[in-house]
């Protein structure tokens, strides 16, 4: 089980996050230059045909990454998609 909030509310939240989130290539380049993904992983998102495609891709680097990688894209789309907050 995740510990950070953050983190938390990425696994709780997963199939409708996978289902909504539309600026996936902007959060997935913020985290790769945080340094949080590598540019293999960053391929593999970029290269799925669509949003719901990247967002598995994503989700599957973020489960890698851990709670550290969730928690930083928690707050990406904190800043990218803050919509989505007022709906989950």
């Amino acid at each position: 089980m995740s510990s950070s909030p953050g983190a938390q509310f990425v696994d709780t939240h997963r199939s409708e996050l996978i289902q909504k989130v539309h600026m996936v290539m902007q959060v997935v380049e913020e985290l790769l230059s945080q340094g949080l993904l590598n540019e293999e992983t960053h391929l593999q998102i970029s290269t799925a045909n669509t949003d719901e495609e990247k967002m598995i891709e994503l989700y599957k680097a973020l489960d890698a990454g851990g709670d550290e990688v969730k928690s930083a894209f928690y707050l990406e789309l904190r800043d990218y998609e803050p919509h989505l907050f007022h709906d989950l």
